[in-house]
């Protein structure tokens, strides 16, 4: 089956409402013909734990899913809007259509509020996590 955990993983922390607007876009690899994944984002309901940590999603079902980029497709740039998410945790999981693809993508989130994001899985010292400091842009590579 699909092990949704080892996906990638971000927290959203938000404190009142907020307007959110997430684009993941994947790099080119270093291949010489490169070809986008079929990749989908879901914005999950998230447990907040003390010290604003927030447990990973283990699985996707219509009880935590708040909002999603819908199927997995071969994009190079994929987004999800919502209008108005309430105050509370979530998690984003950047998924493949199937296990084992592996892929560079950087992740944008623009909001209307302040908002707290930090990667969830990998854990940080398996990844090189960097701020674009011209966009403000996550951009996050995974080591094989």
């Amino acid at each position: 089956g699909c092990e949704v955990g080892r996906n990638p993983q971000y927290s959203i922390i938000l404190h009142r409402p907020t307007t959110l607007h997430i684009s993941i876009v994947q790099s080119e690899a270093q291949h010489v013909i490169w070809k986008p994944l079929p990749i989908a984002g879901y914005i999950c309901r998230g447990t907040l734990r003390e010290g604003e940590h927030v447990d990973r999603i283990t699985k996707l079902g219509f009880r935590n899913i708040v909002s999603s980029t819908g199927k997995a497709r071969r994009k190079r740039a994929i987004e999800v809007f919502i209008d108005r998410l309430n105050p509370g945790a979530y998690v984003l999981l950047v998924g493949t259509f199937q296990a084992e693809m592996e892929g560079q993508f950087t992740v944008k989130a623009m909001s209307s509020h302040e908002i707290l994001v930090r990667q969830i899985w990998p854990p940080t010292w398996r990844s090189d996590e960097n701020v674009d400091r011209r966009t403000g842009a996550l951009v996050t590579t995974f080591a094989p």
